[in-house]
């Protein structure tokens, strides 16, 4: 496992408490992600197996910047 930052606070730990998208409100909650830690735990040896003649599950593939450069 290793710890990595929070992709729905950005590590922040707290949201703004009102409808997504309303950056002014003035009262905070704590972040449903990661419980107001800023950071999540994701494993490292997870595998991806894709079935590429199944055209009826439309996926997007993500691969990190430090995963293509040298």
């Amino acid at each position: 496992m290793k710890a990595v930052l929070c992709p729905v606070c950005s590590g922040v730990g707290k949201l703004p408490d009102g409808y997504p998208g309303n950056s002014t409100a003035p009262i905070e909650k704590t972040c449903h992600g990661c419980g107001g830690l800023g950071w999540v735990s994701v494993s490292e040896d997870q595998t991806l197996t894709l079935d590429l003649a199944d055209v009826s599950k439309p996926f997007l593939l993500r691969i990190p910047h430090e995963a293509v450069l040298p």
